[in-house]
């Protein structure tokens, strides 16, 4: 969702897309972040 976000905003230009984008863009994060964490907390040496 991130990539997408980031892609909408580089292309499209149109204020309202540009809103949705940034939601996309934070939930992306929102949702990458922690997972990527938990990832590698399951992992050993």
């Amino acid at each position: 969702m991130g990539a997408l976000g980031i892609g909408l905003i580089i292309f499209v230009d149109s204020a309202w897309v540009a809103g949705v984008s940034v939601v996309l863009w934070g939930l992306g994060a929102s949702l990458g972040f922690p997972l990527t964490i938990s990832a590698a907390s399951d992992t050993g040496p």
